[in-house]
């Protein structure tokens, strides 16, 4: 997970976005964490989607009381996993 150093100070006046998927592509997003951009990206390993662990690590990690939007790649198994914690969150 990577997620922008100064999150913590300013968590709660914005809205989190969170991007993830497998580390095939996921990677990428790292360098979209930063200012006006992600708060944070989770990735798996070699072509496999985060752990559910990993994934909610990042939700718990840097959503404030606005809360978080979460951007999910196309990929099905992402796309079930990220929607199964959403709900559970």
């Amino acid at each position: 997970m990577y997620y922008r150093a100064d999150w913590k100070s300013i968590k709660n006046d914005q809205v989190a976005v969170i991007c993830g998927g497998g580390f095939g592509h996921g990677p990428a997003f790292a360098g979209y964490v930063g200012k006006s951009m992600l708060a944070a990206t989770v990735s798996g390993e070699v072509f496999t989607s985060p752990t559910v662990d990993d994934i909610l690590t990042a939700i718990r990690e840097v959503t404030g009381v606005k809360g978080c939007a979460v951007v999910v790649m196309n990929y099905t198994v992402s796309k079930q996993l990220y929607s199964t914690l959403i709900t559970l969150c």
